[in-house]
C-alpha cells in the first residue's frame, strides 16, 4: 500500500441492445463472454469457500477478499459475487497480463499521466446492465513523481473518466474539450488500445462528418475493442454498425458521458491539507479560505484550478452535504457526490476498506440506478405502442407490461436493498451514495410508472372481457331459446292433428327462429357500436 499515492476506479455502467434474442439478455451476452478465453469468469462457486485460484490472487489479496465478504450481508453477496443465484456475473480480463502490468495513459493539455493497471473487470446483471470497471494505481516512484500530487489526481479523475465528447470541439475555438486528448490502454502481450479525441475533433468538421463519425451514445473505444478482444463478437456504440448475422452488439452508457470515479489518495500529507481547523471550524467551511474551492474540485471532479461552482455559499452548502465526517477528526476525509466517491486518508484500514468494501458499495448503487433508468426507457417504449390513435393494448403489449412487472419485482428483491451490511459506517455511506443518485425518488416514480401501465392493461382486459362475455350471454340465449321453441313445437303437435302438425311445426319453427335471429343481431351490433372504443 506504502507504492500507492492513490487508487483510481473507473466505473462504467452500460446497457445492452439485444434485439431478437430467444433467451434471457444476460444469458445471451453472458455466453459471449464464456467463450472468449480471454475473460475469466471471477464468480464465488458457493457461499462457503473463496475460491483463490481465480486471478493468480495474492496473500495480500486473500485476506482483502476475506474481510470484503464478511463485511456484507448474505444477500448484497449474492449480488456481488454471483453465487449462482443468478444476479450477476463477474469476469476479470486477463489477469495473468494486465495485473499490475498494463498501463492507463492519460493525456490532456500537455500532460501524460500514466496509472498502472490492477484489474480489468465486467458485471453483467440480470436487469440488462453491466459494469465495465477499470482498477487504477497511481504509484510513487521517481519516473511518475510529478503525478504524485492534489492537482495530478484531479485531473488523472477528470480527464480519465470521460468516455465521449459532450460537445464537438470547433476549429475556430482551437478544438478546446474538456476531455483528454488520448487514452491509451497498454498491455504488454495483449495490444494498445487507443481513443484519440483530438484525431476525432480534427476529422469532424462539418455536419456530414458528424453523421458519420459520431453516434449520440457514442463511447470510447478502448471500452469496445476490450470487451471484443479474442472473442467471436464486436461491440459498437452506434446503432448504425449492428448486425445481428455478424454478432456485432450494440451497447450504450447507461447514465451519462462519464464513468463512476472511486478514489483514495493514501498521502498523511495531504490529509492533514483537507482535515485543517481555523478557529475549531474546518477550513474548508470557512469563508475567507480558498479551502472550498480545493475540496470542491477533488469531491465533485473538476480538473485542477476548474471549480465548477463559484457561489461560496453554495459551494459551503454541498461541502456540507456530501462530506461525510465521521473520521475527519483522526485525519481522513470522504465525500460522497453524484459522480464519485472520494477518500483521503493514510490509515491503512481505510485505504483498504476503500478499495474493498467502499468500492462494493459504489457498485450496488449503480447498478441499481441503471437498473431502474433501463427499466423507464423499456417502460416508456411499451407506452408508445399505446398511445397512437386506433391503438389499443393487445396481448402483446400486455405480456410486456406483465414481464416489466415481474422483472421489476424481482430487481426490487434481488438488487434492491434498504441495507448491505451492519456496519455503521458502511450503512452511513451507502445510503449517502443512495441519495447522491437519487435512486429511492427514481424507484418510487419507476413503481408509479409500471403501475399505471398495469392498470390501464388491466382495464383493457376487463373491458373486452365485459364486452365478450355479453356476446356469449347473447348466444347461451338464443341456444336456449332454440330449445324453447323445440318444446313448443312437440306441445302443439300433441293439440293438432298429425296432418296439420309437420306443416305447422315447420312453419312455427322458422318464424320464431327467424324472428330471434333478427333480435339477437340487432341487440349485439347496438353493444359492439355502443361499446367500441374510439379515439
Amino acid at each position: 500500500m506504502n507504492e500507492v499515492f492513490s487508487y483510481h476506479t473507473f466505473i462504467l455502467p452500460i446497457i445492452w441492445d439485444v434485439p431478437n434474442s430467444k433467451i434471457g439478455i444476460q444469458e445471451k451476452i453472458c455466453s459471449l463472454f464464456d467463450n472468449n478465453p480471454n475473460w475469466k469468469c471471477t464468480d464465488f462457486d458457493d457461499e462457503y469457500s473463496i475460491n483463490l485460484s481465480i486471478e493468480n490472487m495474492t496473500e495480500d489479496d486473500a485476506y482483502l477478499l476475506y474481510a470484503e465478504y464478511q463485511y456484507f450481508n448474505p444477500a448484497a453477496r449474492r449480488a456481488m459475487y454471483g453465487l449462482g443465484a443468478g444476479i450477476v456475473r463477474n469476469y476479470c480480463f486477463r489477469p495473468d497480463c494486465v495485473k499490475n502490468k498494463g498501463q492507463y495513459i492519460i493525456e490532456a493539455k500537455g500532460n501524460k499521466y500514466v496509472l498502472m493497471i490492477n484489474a480489468i473487470r465486467l458485471r453483467i446483471y440480470n436487469t440488462g446492465v453491466a459494469l465495465f470497471v477499470l482498477e487504477c494505481e497511481n504509484i510513487r516512484s521517481a519516473e511518475y513523481h510529478y503525478q504524485n500530487n492534489l492537482d495530478a489526481v484531479k485531473n488523472i479523475n477528470d480527464y480519465g473518466r470521460r468516455i465521449s465528447l459532450p460537445f464537438l470541439p470547433r476549429e475556430d475555438s482551437g478544438f478546446y474539450t474538456i476531455c483528454a486528448d488520448k487514452l491509451t490502454l497498454s498491455i504488454d502481450g495483449i495490444g494498445v488500445f487507443v481513443s484519440d479525441y483530438m484525431e476525432l475533433a480534427r476529422k469532424t468538421k462539418t455536419a456530414e462528418d458528424v453523421m458519420h463519425n459520431v453516434s449520440f451514445t457514442h463511447m470510447c473505444d478502448f471500452v469496445k475493442e476490450i470487451m471484443s478482444f479474442g472473442g467471436d463478437c464486436k461491440f459498437t456504440s452506434n446503432p448504425k454498425h449492428v448486425n445481428n448475422k455478424e454478432n456485432v452488439f450494440y451497447i450504450y452508457p447507461a447514465i451519462d458521458d462519464r464513468m463512476f470515479v472511486a478514489c483514495v489518495i493514501n498521502d498523511k500529507t495531504c490529509a492533514e491539507h483537507y482535515t485543517r481547523q481555523d478557529d475549531g471550524k474546518y477550513e474548508y467551511l470557512c469563508e475567507k479560505s480558498n479551502m472550498s474551492k480545493d475540496l470542491y474540485e477533488l469531491a465533485f471532479v473538476d480538473p485542477a484550478g476548474g471549480c465548477s461552482c463559484m457561489h461560496s455559499e453554495m459551494r459551503r452548502e454541498l461541502l456540507e452535504k456530501h462530506v461525510y465526517r465521521r473520521w475527519i477528526d483522526y485525519g481522513t476525509i470522504t465525500t460522497v457526490a453524484n459522480q464519485s466517491l472520494i477518500s483521503v486518508s493514510n490509515f491503512a484500514p481505510t485505504v483498504n476498506s476503500f478499495i474493498t468494501q467502499y468500492y462494493q458499495l459504489c457498485c450496488l448503487c449503480l447498478v441499481q440506478r441503471a437498473s431502474i433508468l433501463n427499466f423507464q426507457r423499456e417502460a416508456a417504449a411499451v407506452s408508445q405502442t399505446i398511445e397512437k390513435r386506433g391503438k389499443s393494448i393487445n396481448a402483446a403489449t400486455t405480456a410486456k407490461i406483465l414481464d416489466l412487472q415481474e422483472r421489476f419485482v424481482a430487481f426490487q428483491n434481488q438488487l434492491s436493498f434498504s441495507e448491505v451490511t451492519p456496519q455503521e459506517q458502511g450503512v452511513d455511506l451507502y445510503n449517502m451514495i443512495m441519495e447522491s443518485f437519487y435512486i429511492e425518488n427514481e424507484k418510487v416514480a419507476l413503481k408509479e410508472q409500471l403501475e399505471s401501465l398495469y392498470s390501464a392493461a388491466n382495464t383493457n382486459l376487463d373491458f373486452t372481457l365485459n364486452k365478450g362475455g355479453t356476446i356469449f350471454a347473447l348466444v347461451a340465449i338464443v341456444l336456449s331459446l332454440a330449445s324453447f321453441a323445440t318444446d313448443l313445437i312437440a306441445v302443439l303437435a300433441f293439440f293438432f292433428s298429425p296432418d296439420n302438425v309437420n306443416g305447422l311445426s315447420k312453419f312455427i319453427l322458422f318464424t320464431a327462429m327467424g324472428g330471434i335471429f333478427a333480435i339477437i343481431g340487432f341487440v349485439i351490433g347496438i353493444i359492439v357500436l355502443k361499446y367500441r372504443r374510439k379515439r
